[in-house]
């Protein structure tokens, strides 16, 4: 298991490049956590974390991302 935070204190969506995780598709990332979205979507249940395909994630304003990877 593996976690990235990605916080954004800034008034305006920035995208962060995302790490990469391993060559599997089972090993990418999932979104876990996103603070910008409306509840219930904010926060998955591991399980039901949907996968991130791209390279990068934009992050809004004044908001925190955690994305998960199963190794």
């Amino acid at each position: 298991f593996r976690a990235h935070l990605m916080l954004n204190p800034y008034w305006e969506a920035l995208a962060f490049e995302l790490p990469p995780t391993g060559e599997s598709a089972a090993s990418g990332w999932h979104r876990w956590i996103d603070t910008s979205r409306d509840s219930p979507d904010d926060l998955c249940e591991w399980a039901d974390a949907p996968v991130v395909v791209a390279a990068s994630y934009p992050v809004q304003p004044r908001s925190i991302v955690v994305l998960c990877a199963r190794l």
